[in-house]
């Protein structure tokens, strides 16, 4: 399917880089690190190394405020 050619695509490409872009966190990483989000919300597994991206990402301090911001005002809009 073309959602498991994106998946495959994003495993080459993060590998095991700690980040998308570069050697820091960019918007990149935000954007891709929602994309993994939706993912496991939507039930697609994640291969190793986007799982192990996704988690390090998901420490972070401002991702996991993020992420719990947008989970308040979905549970809110609902």
């Amino acid at each position: 399917s073309c959602l498991d050619d994106r998946i495959a695509w994003l495993e080459r490409e993060v590998g095991s880089r700690e980040f998308l872009v570069g050697g820091r966190f960019t918007i990149a990483d935000a954007y891709l690190t929602w994309v993994l989000n939706l993912c496991g919300k939507i039930g697609v597994a994640l291969p190793p190394s986007l799982a192990a991206y996704f988690a390090r990402m998901t420490a972070r301090p401002s991702v996991k405020a993020a992420i719990a911001r947008e989970t308040e005002v979905a549970s809110a809009a609902a």
